[in-house]
């Protein structure tokens, strides 16, 4: 059952473009609330623990930064956060690694606005919130959620 009100989003990505077009489109969406973006590993810590978003979409190729240690060190922080990773990079491995690091979710980039938002809202609810692609990498390799 989703909690009453909008989620709160926080994105870190570090493709600038990207943010752009994320704080657009989600800021245009009633069910969400947009509590910013961060660029690097230090700036996404700030950000997060400052923001207490419901839900995190933290890109995977963050450039210079380890994405599972990053996401370890926000779960420890802000352990009420969802993180779901946002990405343009699949394979089972990377899902799998990312569920057990303690994600709760796997998006592309590529996905449509649709299958993101219904993602976003079910990764705050608590659910494992893969797009079907991912769900689909996993099932391929025998991997469960």
């Amino acid at each position: 059952m989703s909690a009453p009100g909008p989620v709160s989003v926080v994105l870190v990505d570090d493709d600038t473009g990207v943010a752009a077009a994320m704080e657009r489109w989600l800021r245009s969406e009633t069910s969400v609330r947009w509590m910013g973006s961060a660029s690097s590993a230090p700036e996404a810590i700030q950000k997060i623990a400052a923001a207490r978003p419901r839900v995190v979409l933290m890109d995977i190729g963050l450039a210079r930064d380890e994405p599972f240690e990053l996401l370890r060190r926000v779960l420890a922080q802000v352990p009420e956060s969802r993180v779901i990773m946002f990405t343009g990079y699949l394979s089972p491995e990377l899902v799998a690694r990312s569920l057990d690091a303690g994600a709760t979710g796997y998006v592309l980039k590529e996905n449509e606005p649709d299958e993101i938002l219904r993602l976003i809202i079910a990764g705050a609810d608590g659910a494992v919130a893969l797009c079907d692609m991912a769900r689909r990498a996993l099932d391929s390799a025998g991997e469960t959620p």
